[in-house]
């Protein structure tokens, strides 16, 4: 017959009293529905290059993206619907978010100008 020692039966109660601690936990209402929200969307300032209504697309450069661990560069986006391509010109400097599509690319969902007063060097 197995038999534990008293500091062992304390560890062993000890573990499960946790384990049964955690499952309360994660069962209360608030806590599934806080693990269900999207993180924050990925954003960035930029320059643009180049508009393609028809296509949809905006080539511009950005600044770091630390939340996707992307560095500065140049690449092409595609847009959301909702965006307004007519608002954007080439050179002009945007601070835009991204948010994945269904087959997980990052695209433009919002994008602003940046006024000339308040562009940032």
């Amino acid at each position: 017959m197995l038999t534990m020692s008293k500091p062992m039966s304390r560890a062993v109660i000890r573990g499960a009293a946790a384990i049964m601690l955690l499952l309360t936990v994660e069962s209360l209402p608030g806590v599934a529905a806080q693990e269900q929200l999207e993180p924050e969307s990925p954003a960035a300032l930029g320059t643009i290059y180049s508009i393609d209504i028809s296509r949809r697309t905006i080539n511009l450069s950005h600044e770091p993206m630390p939340d996707i661990n992307w560095p500065p560069m140049l690449m092409e986006f595609e847009a959301t619907p909702e965006v307004d391509l007519n608002q954007l010109t080439p050179g002009a400097r945007v601070y835009f978010s991204l948010a994945p599509d269904k087959n997980g690319r990052w695209i433009i969902n919002e994008i602003t100008p940046i006024p000339e007063a308040r562009r940032i060097r």
